[in-house]
């Protein structure tokens, strides 16, 4: 078969299978956002064990409630990546100093106003 004979078949073969390849592409779909799940999970979870399961404020331990927080309010030397891109970045960069873990209360308390309400005291941004 050749080129123009094998794009005429696709053509015809995609017409007449359109259901069942849309209901392989939906579970192509669920598959690959399960896998990112769990790869992103694994990944978190590998960073909070470098930098701390838990709050250094507030001891809070819930995974769910975690986050890294750039010490000094110093984002720029992640480069403003976020959520995966930023897990990735601090492992790839072999867990650079300036970060720590807060839970995200902690973490906007000090952000906004230069103090965490269950300490009291200013801290580093």
């Amino acid at each position: 078969m050749n080129k123009e004979e094998t794009k005429v078949y696709m053509k015809n073969y995609r017409a007449v299978h359109k259901e069942e390849l849309q209901k392989d592409r939906e579970l192509n779909k669920e598959n690959k956002r399960r896998v990112d799940k769990a790869r992103h999970k694994k990944l978190r979870q590998e960073v909070l064990g470098h930098y701390g399961e838990k709050c250094v404020c507030c001891g809070e331990a819930a995974l769910e409630f975690l986050a890294i927080d750039h010490i000094g309010g110093n984002g720029k030397t992640a480069g403003n990546r976020s959520g995966d891109k930023f897990y990735r970045w601090l492992k790839a960069n072999n867990w650079p100093a300036g970060f720590r873990t807060l839970c995200h209360n902690c973490n906007q308390a000090i952000g906004y106003y230069g103090y965490c309400p269950h300490t009291g005291k200013k801290v580093l941004l």
